[in-house]
């Protein structure tokens, strides 16, 4: 199982981007692989892989604590995925026993909280004299991702017409700045109000 994950992985890495690989491979190593990593693929049961649900829920995560449902989900998708393509592209399994595995049931949870206007605008105020600052702002105002704002040049900052033009994404990938597309796959055309067009103008200015 582990030495057909990893060619998987190998696979799958021109197809995916880069923070979605390492994603993959972290789980893979860190669940997946002391579980059953050293069974042969053939004989591995859905029975063996609820058993592997089961382990990583009571006691998988870090210092014996379990994962949490979305995780464990998240780690039937990658396997569901890998052993389907054993099963279709490969065609060295007959069927996929993941596709019959009992999962756990997922958990809800409750709705995060965002701040208030109020909180929002405290946080500014402190944050004002801070080198990122003008990040900060942005990521609230406009609600770009993160990594959006991390491909951002000044290019793409049109002050006069109060525009910014999102055209893709960076992420930092074991210590290197991986750039690539939007979790869409399209650009897209972003108003700015004034006061944040003033923000950009004094974040170029310091620069």
């Amino acid at each position: 199982v582990a030495e057909y994950l990893d060619e998987w992985l190998e696979a799958h890495a021109i197809e995916i981007k880069p923070k979605t690989l390492q994603d993959y491979r972290h789980l893979i190593d860190r669940h997946v692989k002391p579980h059953i990593g050293g069974l042969r693929l053939q004989a591995v049961r859905p029975g063996r892989i609820s058993k592997l649900y089961i382990d990583l829920i009571t006691c998988g995560g870090r210092g014996g604590q379990g994962l949490s449902s979305r995780s464990v989900a998240y780690v039937h998708a990658i396997l569901r995925k890998a052993f389907g393509d054993a099963v279709l592209v490969d065609q060295i399994l007959p069927s996929n026993p993941v596709e019959r595995a009992k999962r756990p049931r997922m958990q809800r949870s409750e709705p995060g909280k965002v701040w208030t206007s109020a909180q929002l605008r405290a946080f500014l105020e402190v944050a004002r004299e801070h080198r990122l600052f003008a990040f900060y702002h942005l990521a609230a105002y406009t609600g770009a991702r993160r990594g959006e704002l991390l491909n951002l040049r000044w290019r793409d900052v049109d002050l006069d017409s109060s525009l910014i033009h999102i055209k893709g994404s960076a992420a930092f990938v074991a210590g290197k700045r991986i750039e690539g597309t939007t979790k869409s796959g399209r650009s897209r055309v972003v108003s700015i109000d004034d006061g944040t067009a003033e923000v950009l103008r004094a974040h170029r200015r310091r620069q």
